[in-house]
């Protein structure tokens, strides 16, 4: 079935977004810092290590902001 389909297929999406969310609130707490001025590169290793595929290749310390 096509709904229930397009809802499995968010799931992972969704999970790594709880997960990424979850990390960075923890670091923001542990450093005394807002999550805004996170040292993102620390973020995304911390990330790895706990089994998500991040593939970029440069990390930034810096959050990217547009």
């Amino acid at each position: 079935d096509e709904q229930v389909l397009g809802s499995i297929r968010m799931m992972p999406v969704c999970y790594t977004l709880g997960q990424a969310a979850g990390v960075a609130a923890a670091q923001s707490i542990n450093t005394n810092q807002p999550a805004c001025d996170l040292n993102t590169a620390d973020l995304v290793l911390t990330l790895r290590e706990q089994g998500a595929i991040l593939p970029q290749t440069t990390l930034s310390k810096e959050m990217t902001r547009v």
